[in-house]
């Protein structure tokens, strides 16, 4: 089949990742798609006190949001910079932080992955959302480190383009659906309750990048979900884009 004849089969996704993030991703996939971007997550800054960042051996971003409102001028040569996905570790390189220890995989690699460092380096800065991670604080605190989550963002669940939403769901069937974390799944399934639009969910194809997000979605009913290899954006485009060529093959 021709690139022409691929265009009249164009396929809608629905974006629900906030907006910039939604945006970029959108970019990174293909013009071959309609996208439907609704941000299912709220993100804003907070203020926070910084004078104490000094004291601290390892800085580890788990997110691009961590990154963006963290004042980076705060990392000084001597910190252990690690980031959990190569997403994450381009917008360092992006924002001027060369020197970075990367975990391709989620917190559970990075678990993994940063037992050697603790040997040496004991206290953690974890520039992240207000919501506690219970997880990480409970491994550092087995492995007597000392742990503290600074909250620079909120994450508040909310459906400020509910047009786009309710459009998508109702007039996309056979369209895709990408949901990137366990919080925006929750946001999903409330908006779906809310506006009784199971039956919608029905001939949606759903793309998450793990098991435990789809844990989250439990109830809803799709036409197929797929889960990416990798915990990242890059994997999860190559099951979008191996997913459409399949479904071309067959059609």
């Amino acid at each position: 089949m021709s690139k022409g004849n691929l265009n009249l089969f164009k396929n809608s996704i629905l974006l629900t990742r906030p907006l910039q993030d939604s945006i970029e991703m959108s970019r990174n996939i293909s013009s071959e798609f309609k996208f439907f971007i609704a941000p299912l997550l709220e993100i804003k800054k907070v203020n926070y006190d910084l004078g104490f960042s000094e004291n601290f051996d390892i800085i580890l971003f788990t997110s691009k949001n961590g990154l963006r409102f963290f004042k980076k001028d705060f990392i000084k040569d001597r910190h252990l910079v690690f980031t959990i996905g190569s997403g994450t570790q381009k917008f360092a390189n992006k924002v001027g932080i060369e020197n970075v220890i990367n975990v391709d995989g989620d917190s559970e690699k990075l678990k993994k992955t940063i037992v050697p460092y603790l040997e040496n380096y004991k206290k953690i800065l974890h520039p992240t959302s207000i919501v506690e991670n219970e997880n990480l604080k409970n491994f550092f605190k087995n492995k007597k480190c000392d742990y503290f989550q600074l909250g620079c963002y909120t994450s508040n669940k909310s459906n400020k383009n509910k047009f786009i939403f309710k459009k998508f769901m109702k007039n996309c069937n056979n369209g895709m659906i990408i949901i990137f974390s366990g919080r925006t799944a929750q946001s999903f399934k409330y908006e779906i309750k809310k506006l009784a639009f199971e039956a919608y969910c029905e001939n949606k194809f759903v793309f998450l990048l793990s098991k435990k997000i789809k844990r989250e979605l439990s109830g809803l009913k799709f036409s197929e979900i797929f889960i990416s290899k990798k915990p990242n954006e890059r994997s999860l485009i190559k099951e979008i884009k191996k997913f459409q060529l399949n479904r071309y093959e067959v059609g």
